[in-house]
This record gives C-alpha cells, structure tokens and sequence, in this order.
C-alpha cells in the first residue's frame, strides 16, 4: 500500500475544523530516499505551526497514522530558499510575497535558529541566536 501523510494543528487526526488539518495525500519516494508530498494548505490558518503526520505502511494496514516530530509554519511570507547571507553588516535578501503584511505598522523581520512567537511592540534586539529586527522594506 501507498505510504500516506497529512499535516494537523492538534495530534493527528484528520479535523473538519476549518484550519485543522489538510487532506490526505500520497507520500512518494524520490531519489535519495527523500520523500515529496503534494499537500493542498489552502484551509490551513496562517501563524499556526503544524504535525506532519504520516501512515508509513498505507491505509488499512498495521500502523495508522504518526507524529513525525516535524512542525510546519503557516507563513504569509516567502523567500528564495537558496538566498544566503554572510556574517557581517548590511546582508540583504528578498521576500517574494508577503501575505497578510500590513503597512502601519511596517511589518519587521529577523532571522533567528527558532523564531519567537511572542508579540513585541518595539522589536528584537540582537542575541547570540538571532539579528535584531529590522523593517521589511517594499522594492518597486
């Protein structure tokens, strides 16, 4: 049977909550023993982290679905996944899209090893894992 695998904001189960989880879809293996899944995430809720559950032995078999340990993010935002930056002052790189920015307040951003999901009303100042944030400025 076909491996199968969905992804799920609470443990996994397939919700019919709108933002709960994606449809299941079928896990195909690719060279390298990458796996790659076609999911549809267009009822899933920006800013919510979510399970990538998967039935590695495919339905109605032994094993039913599990918890990967891997998150998701929801994120309105995209960017080059091949953009790189060194370590110094003055690295710039573009996001491709911003969905649900707003321009009041200028929206910021920062990189980090693990974003910080707590509201802040005047920025974050640089730390050994992260840059201080900084606004995302619009290019014509």
């Amino acid at each position: 049977p076909q491996s199968k695998l969905f992804l799920a904001k609470d443990p996994c189960f397939v919700s019919q909550e709108v933002g709960g989880s994606t449809a299941i879809v079928d896990v195909f293996p690719t060279l390298g023993g990458v796996v790659k899944a076609v999911v549809d995430t267009s009822v899933l809720t920006l800013g919510q982290h979510y399970r990538v559950c998967i039935d590695t032995d495919g339905l109605g078999s032994e094993r039913t679905y599990g918890d990967t340990g891997f998150r998701i993010f929801m994120s309105g935002v995209s960017a080059d996944a091949g953009a790189t930056v060194q370590p110094a002052a003055g690295q710039q790189f573009e996001v491709g899209s911003c969905n649900g920015c707003t321009t009041d307040p200028t929206p910021q951003a920062y990189l980090a090893t693990d974003c910080n999901t707590q509201h802040f009303t005047s920025g974050i100042l640089a730390s050994s894992t992260n840059t201080p944030s900084v606004d995302i400025v619009k290019i014509n």
